[in-house]
């Protein structure tokens, strides 16, 4: 929700993928775009264990944030290379570089993972920060996680302004 300007909803599952948004307008994800958001929303992220990469190269080591991390580019099988910043102490993703594809173009983008706290003995991030040609545009800020709740009935509906694009294909 971007307050005054309005809400972004998207949804997939595994094969397409849509949006819902006053930036972009409604549509379904294709080519690249599609590749990309399936993803970058793995139920275990982009660099959990079931993405389908075809390769992963250690290519050295920088500091970011003053962190010693491992730099690793990783291709997929479908979809753009993306990089991930490891810290060499902990392992944890403190940076990623990839690319940002939308109907409006195709643009880089550098995201920072910070303030890792522990749940259940699993960790999560608590501050990720986005910037793009050296200008932050986003910053997002967890305040609370709760594990195991109950949803609502009907969340992952497919919205009827999808549905509709779907008849008319």
């Amino acid at each position: 929700d971007a307050g005054a300007v309005g809400k972004e909803r998207t949804g997939a599952d595994g094969r397409m993928a849509w949006r819902v948004s006053s930036f972009t307008g409604t549509y379904l994800l294709k080519g690249e775009e599609l590749s990309n958001f399936l993803i970058e929303n793995m139920f275990d992220g982009p660099d959990g264990p079931d993405v389908p990469y075809k390769s992963m190269k250690t290519e050295g080591i920088e500091k970011i944030n003053g962190k010693d991390c491992y730099k690793v580019v990783k291709t997929p099988k479908k979809g753009i290379e993306r990089i991930v910043y490891y810290d060499k102490k902990s392992f944890m993703i403190v940076k990623t570089i990839t690319d940002n594809i939308s109907p409006q173009g195709t643009y880089k983008v550098e995201t920072y993972i910070e303030e890792y706290k522990k749940i259940n003995n699993i960790l999560f991030p608590y501050k990720i920060v986005r910037f793009s040609m050296g200008q932050k545009f986003d910053e997002f800020v967890v305040n609370k996680i709760e594990l195991n709740i109950e949803m609502p009935k009907n969340i992952f509906d497919i919205p009827e302004e999808i549905k509709a694009i779907m008849k008319k294909k």
